[in-house]
């Protein structure tokens, strides 16, 4: 058995997850998803995939989380531990296991100060997938464990879209689930490059914000914004991992803006997919 473990705010962990499983194969009988993010009822449902909510108690402590997380190994059987971003848990919990885990690291872009001093013989690290073109300091970070390498590219989950939505098209799509403040900031960047661009469309914006739509705005909450970049005049994003991934298919048409956040570094990760992209 498998436990996926994927602590964090918002939507991004948890599609993360749901999209390596589906580029691996992976049936839900082999899995056991888990984070404290309230969210994962709904990313998962329609699913046969179980998970299960970190409870508010642990989650702000390493030894109590360990401890609550050692329980949940013991009951699932669980060989092995995926670990998305933080290589020896959110809290460094992984150091607080009683018995040496195996784990397979997922490593998306963390800024210098959260890349924990690693300690041999507390975690044994199968093999790390890289999963994003990474600052040079990470990479010598990742080498450094002397543990076995190799870039993954994740296959999203594609859903069917809603041709109600369409039936405007030509359209620009705004995407964010972030902070309200940021995805208004993002409407306001759309809607200026329709004016260069001397185009008339409306804006379908996709986000869990229930806002109060303006004339030329349609309003879309779905988790597979994907879906509509492929027919849309061009995409406007935030720069997180999920987001640029997504997108980087589209990038001749794709536009972004970074925002600050603390684990993540959304600025280096808008200079690396200029350089690659």
């Amino acid at each position: 058995m498998i436990l996926y473990y994927c602590p964090g705010e918002g939507f991004g962990h948890l599609i993360r997850a749901k999209a390596v499983l589906h580029t691996f194969g992976i049936l839900s009988h082999n899995v056991i998803i888990v984070s404290q993010n309230t969210f994962i009822d709904r990313i998962f449902e329609h699913t046969a995939y179980q998970h299960e909510i970190i409870p508010d108690s642990v989650f702000g402590h390493a030894g109590l989380l360990a401890q609550w997380l050692e329980q949940l190994m013991n009951k699932y059987h669980v060989k092995t531990l995926f670990a998305d971003t933080f290589i020896t848990g959110i809290r460094q919990e992984f150091y607080h296991l009683t018995k040496t885990v195996d784990v397979v690291y997922f490593a998306r872009i963390l800024k210098a100060e959260f890349l924990p001093e690693f300690l041999p013989g507390k975690i044994n690290i199968q093999h790390i997938y890289i999963l994003e073109s990474l600052p040079t300091y990470q990479l010598k970070y990742l080498h450094d464990l002397g543990v076995s390498t190799s870039k993954l590219k994740i296959e999203w989950p594609q859903a069917v879209t809603d041709k109600m939505v369409l039936a405007n098209s030509p359209y620009a799509v705004a995407v964010h689930s972030g902070p309200l403040n940021e995805l208004l900031q993002l409407i306001e960047y759309t809607a200026e490059i329709l004016v260069m661009k001397k185009i008339v469309a409306p804006i379908l914006v996709i986000s869990p914000h229930r806002l109060d739509m303006e004339s030329g705005l349609i309003y879309l909450n779905t988790l597979y914004a994907e879906s509509y970049f492929s027919n849309s005049l061009f995409i406007v994003t935030a720069c997180g991992f999920n987001s640029m991934m997504q997108a980087s298919p589209y990038a001749h048409k794709h536009y972004y803006i970074p925002f600050a956040r603390k684990f993540d570094d959304q600025y280096v990760r808008a200079q690396l997919y200029r350089e690659n992209c």
